[in-house]
């Protein structure tokens, strides 16, 4: 099938679809969508939907929200102040961070608890520097850390931080109540959109904006393609990549994202939240796992329980399982958007909840408080657990047990993919190796791989790994942080504390499921840890 935007290989999964595309066609999803119908997805969702539907009317206030940014640059550029800090998690920090690499501007992004990765956004000339702090509901732990981590800093630098944070959050919000009557500067979002369907409001175009985007053409590129996919038609892209999504269902729950442009490298990750938040729910889902064009799945092998989606590259030829999805950064987006929310109803699944991503959070609260601060410095602490393993020094004998008992596990069928969640500083040096690790053990395990930085992981994927199909297993490695971490004492124990008691949060709610799902290595050298693994997959 072929059309200008989207394009499938043939194969078995045909009939699936057309049976599919029928069912939105019979109900009239996109007309439905159009006006904004909260029952789409069922009398007991229509509440939350009716209040989250805010996304389609994008186009209303972007060009507003984008000259007011632009404004506020040249303000900031006038005073010599031109590096841009984004703290995010989840919606508040994947679009901007996407929208950014596709636009070539610099941008820090903040959204991790290693006191590494906090001290590198942290030691920089503060003088040239502003501090974006988003957050939709206001009460992000990892968010409201680091606002108050640059509101002591910019303070002992000499610096008023009111005229260097700025806030985007949504009226109402523990931020918006604090600030939006000081001197801070609060852009206010539309409350009705979720965190994951922002891109295209003021938490996607504030941040690239004011580090020097300019953004017009992608929300209106977005804004000619909407009406297309609002048509009740088997032509609809966005129908026809939810039919051929929910087609590949139940075996191939996992779809491997490629993007052969590199200022596209980092939009699968975007689409991991997107799809897999919205669907991963009642034991249903899709897994989005984004990978390189050099990745093993692209070049050796596909798994037999994954899909390929190629984005917007030439494909001479596509295989039975491949999609290829073609246009601009602002038109994949919205379709996107368009197509999840028609894959939730074929589910038969809200998309703008997250029902098991609450749980983590009181967990890791929980670890929070139980964890000894003073234990932590000397790598000594750890855990209430068996499956939990200290290995402050990786030798190939401490590692080659928990290498079999992964593949072991795996050969079994009991899994059906693998996530490896690193509590890393996210480095361009550190992404490179996490993708070079998910590639070697993919390719040995014959199995999806999903390799993810946390805490980023719980505010995207950590709700299928929840509450979607119960196949997966976890390998968690969490990277112990120096004790000169370059920050202040304060914030050193602050991040050192968080760093674990999340991973331990998540660790336990996935447990409940199946107590053997979850491995977790401890380690204070885990470029060692990472070798040994690699090496291992040669073998």
């Amino acid at each position: 099938m072929r059309n200008k935007r989207i394009e499938f290989g043939s194969g078995i999964w045909q009939q699936a679809y057309h049976e599919a595309m029928q069912r939105l066609l019979a109900r009239g999803f996109a007309s439905a969508l159009t006006k904004k119908d909260a029952g789409l997805w069922g009398a007991k969702n229509a509440a939350e939907s009716a209040i989250r539907m805010g996304w389609l009317d994008f186009a209303e206030r972007a060009d507003e929200i984008i000259a007011a940014a632009a404004e506020h640059r040249a303000l900031l550029n006038s005073r010599g102040i031109n590096q841009i800090v984004l703290c995010g998690m989840g919606g508040s920090s994947l679009a901007p961070e996407v929208i950014s690499e596709y636009c070539n501007v610099g941008i820090t992004i903040l959204d991790s608890s290693h006191p590494a990765q906090v001290a590198s956004a942290l030691n920089r000339d503060l003088h040239s520097t502003a501090v974006v702090v988003s957050s939709k509901s206001g009460s992000t732990i990892e968010t409201r850390n680091h606002l108050e981590t640059f509101e002591r800093a910019f303070q002992a630098a000499g610096i008023d931080p009111d005229e260097r944070i700025i806030i985007i959050t949504d009226p109402g919000s523990a931020l918006a109540e604090k600030y939006t009557a000081t001197k801070r500067r609060v852009y206010l979002a539309d409350p009705n959109v979720g965190g994951r369907f922002s891109a295209l409001i003021a938490f996607g175009l504030v941040p690239p904006t004011l580090a020097g985007a300019e953004l017009a053409p992608i929300v209106s590129e977005a804004e000619q393609l909407l009406p297309e996919l609002l048509q009740n038609s088997p032509e609809n892209p966005a129908l026809q990549l939810a039919a051929r999504l929910y087609a590949a269902l139940p075996q191939k729950m996992c779809c491997a994202i490629i993007a052969n442009q590199p200022e596209l490298a980092g939009f699968g990750d975007w689409i991991e939240q997107l799809v897999a938040e919205s669907t991963g729910k009642h034991g249903r889902g899709v897994l989005p796992i984004s990978i390189t064009p050099q990745s093993s799945e692209n070049t050796l092998f596909v798994p037999d329980n994954m899909l390929r989606i190629f984005i917007d590259r030439p494909v001479t030829h596509l295989a039975s399982d491949d999609v290829l999805i073609r246009g601009g950064i602002g038109e994949i987006m919205i379709l996107w958007m368009v197509a999840t929310t028609a894959l939730c109803y074929l589910l038969e699944v809200c998309p703008f909840d997250q029902p098991d991503v609450e749980s983590a959070k009181i967990a890791a609260r929980k670890h929070y408080q139980e964890v000894d601060k003073n234990t932590l410095a000397n790598g000594t602490a750890l855990s209430d657990c068996a499956a939990t393993q200290l290995t402050a020094g990786p030798t190939e004998s401490s590692l080659r047990g928990i290498y079999e008992r992964i593949t072991t596990a795996l050969s079994s069928k009991k899994y059906g993919y693998l996530v490896v969640q690193l509590y890393f500083n996210r480095t361009a040096e550190n992404i490179c190796t996490a993708e070079k690790l998910r590639s070697a053990l993919a390719a040995k395990l014959r199995v999806p791989v999903s390799a993810t930085f946390g805490p980023r992981y719980l505010h995207s994927t950590g709700q299928l790994h929840k509450g979607g199909p119960q196949q997966g297993l976890f390998l968690q490695i969490i990277d112990l942080p120096q004790k000169d971490t370059q920050l202040p004492e304060v914030d050193a124990a602050l991040y050192s504390r968080l760093l674990l008691a999340q991973p331990h949060g998540d660790a336990a709610v996935l447990r409940r499921h199946d107590p053997d799902r979850v491995i977790q290595l401890i380690t204070t050298d885990a470029g060692k840890l990472i070798q040994l693994l690699q090496e291992f997959t040669a073998q």
